[in-house]
């Protein structure tokens, strides 16, 4: 068995650009945290469940060493208006545990499990720059359409975190399992299996501005909300890819994984499903006029469809030798300290993911044949 720490501390050592990191030595587990390593976070923790499986040994070193970032972008699409929408750059602090199990002693025949790697991941949005809260929030999100038939209206979303007791951010989850199978008993070629990353998560979608026609409405941006929580349902693709140590292309799995409809961990991917959004509440402008109504039947809507397309590991905040999570405010690939991923055999790997084109057609219809 690889414990998460360990392994962690090896993948950012190899990866991080002019340095190297120090591993500190385990630490006792502390009931409660002395101080809060990172304010505007949860302090996680490392359960008995966790540390069963060797996902984490205590909470300060999952606190301290397991701090790992990703940029997002993804595309949305509004059924009620007919209207896709672009979700800008948005940066993932994420605190990751990395695990896994080897069969090899066991000698596995052809077909038999060979290894099984596990990633989970606890993100939460970087929130940008003029935000309330340092986390939880996303960036800014344009949707332009038209009322009355001709009349030009922007919308700016921002989909927000739910928050705990402590008014911190409640983690996004999101596990990721890859297995490699022998398949010929001369041990140079195995079947890599990467299951379905799922993520199903309660959200609350915000209106932060209105425009018509070019003109500020004056929306109260701080109260204007779905009235119940909106819900996230997004997954990833299955995919199966065939090793073969003769290859120098073959012979590894990121050079044949396709983050375009798969996902896994530390390499990213893409994640399609819908988001369900309610009614709006509390949004009145600066007369007094409530636009709660004319917004929800302009957006609300359930199923409406929505691709997450997450970058690979390549953005580091370090304090000192420790990575940290990307500060507060840093929504650029530069503020996040991203370099990006060097991979010629396989250039769809990428640490700040291209924005996603829009389909020929409008959300809630059929693909054209």
């Amino acid at each position: 068995m690889v414990t998460a720490t360990a392994s962690l501390r090896r993948v950012i050592a190899a990866l991080a650009v002019g340095g190297v990191l120090v591993a500190a030595p385990a630490s006792s587990q502390a009931d409660e945290p002395s101080a809060r390593e990172d304010p505007g976070l949860p302090y996680i923790r490392c359960t008995e469940e966790l540390q069963a499986v060797g996902g984490c040994t205590n909470d300060e070193d999952l606190n301290l060493y397991n701090w790992l970032n990703f940029a997002q972008v993804g595309r949305t699409g509004s059924l009620p208006a007919k209207q896709w929408a672009q979700i800008p750059l948005t940066m993932l602090a994420s605190n990751v545990l990395f695990y896994g199990y080897s069969h090899y002693e066991e000698h596995p025949g052809p077909g038999e499990l060979l290894n099984e790697q596990f990633i989970e991941a606890q993100a939460f949005l970087v929130s940008p720059k003029g935000s309330k809260d340092d986390y939880g929030d996303s960036a800014l999100i344009p949707v332009r359409t038209v009322a009355f038939g001709s009349i030009p209206v922007e919308i700016t979303l921002q989909v927000s975190q739910q928050r705990d007791g402590d008014d911190l951010p409640t983690a996004i989850k999101v596990k990721t399992a890859q297995d490699q199978y022998e398949t010929e008993t001369d041990g140079y070629s195995s079947r890599v299996v990467v299951s379905p990353a799922v993520i199903d998560q309660p959200l609350t979608v915000r209106v932060r501005k209105v425009a018509v026609d070019g003109v500020d409405v004056q929306l109260s941006g701080a109260t204007c909300r779905t009235a119940q929580t909106a819900r996230l349902r997004v997954a990833s693709e299955r995919q199966e890819m065939v090793l073969d140590l003769r290859d120098p292309v073959k012979n590894f799995s990121d050079n044949l994984f396709d983050p375009d409809h798969g996902f896994y961990g530390l390499s990213g991917g893409t994640l399609n499903g819908t988001i369900d959004i309610p009614a709006f509440t509390g949004c009145t402008t600066a007369p007094g006029d409530d636009l709660s109504p004319l917004l929800s039947s302009a957006i609300s809507s359930p199923d409406n469809p929505v691709t997450l397309r997450i970058g690979g590991l390549g953005c580091f905040s370090f304090d000192g030798v420790r990575p940290r999570p990307t500060q507060p405010g840093a929504n650029t690939a530069e503020e996040a300290g991203c370099s990006e991923i060097d991979n010629p055999n396989n250039p769809k790997l990428r640490t700040i993911p291209f924005p996603l084109d829009f389909p020929d057609y409008a959300p809630g219809d059929q693909p054209p044949e």
